[in-house]
């Protein structure tokens, strides 16, 4: 669980981090088809981010209370 929940930090949230900074450079430079699919890629990114969220806590739920 614990590497479900890095592996789709990395894949997920990473270009989702990524993705308006690009889509800022197809905004100056007047590429709206490319402003509009990566709108629509950072919108898909943003709610598979979810899913890390739930797997961050399936990996609290499944840690020992009592600590290492």
């Amino acid at each position: 669980m614990n590497v479900l929940h890095v592996v789709g930090a990395v894949f997920i949230v990473g270009p989702m981090a990524v993705l308006p900074m690009t889509a800022m450079r197809a905004i100056r430079a007047d590429k709206a088809s490319e402003v509009a699919t990566l709108a629509k890629s950072t919108r898909v990114f943003s709610l598979l981010s979810l899913i890390v969220v739930v797997l961050g806590f399936g990996v609290m739920g499944m840690s020992d209370p009592a600590g290492p």
